[in-house]
């Protein structure tokens, strides 16, 4: 029922925002808004599903932790 809720909100929210944008915006806003619309959606069911939590920061995580513990071990530490 939860998930029921959440998605109605998120289409409710998309709707009303496409229709309140097409009245005087470019279609690339409507196409950026509704990105960030099912963003936020994937992260909303994402908690309730125990998805994987995606963000700018996952990408640094990847790359950067293991570069520095392969530059620690390198270094005596």
């Amino acid at each position: 029922m939860t998930v029921f809720l959440w998605v109605a909100f998120y289409a409710l929210v998309l709707y009303l925002g496409i229709r309140s944008i097409s009245a005087k915006g470019p279609v690339r806003e409507i196409l950026l808004y509704a990105c960030i619309i099912g963003w936020c959606a994937y992260l909303s069911l994402g908690k309730l599903y125990g998805w994987p939590q995606l963000s700018v920061v996952a990408p640094i995580h990847a790359v950067f932790l293991p570069v520095g513990k392969w530059l620690e071990q390198l270094m005596g530490g």
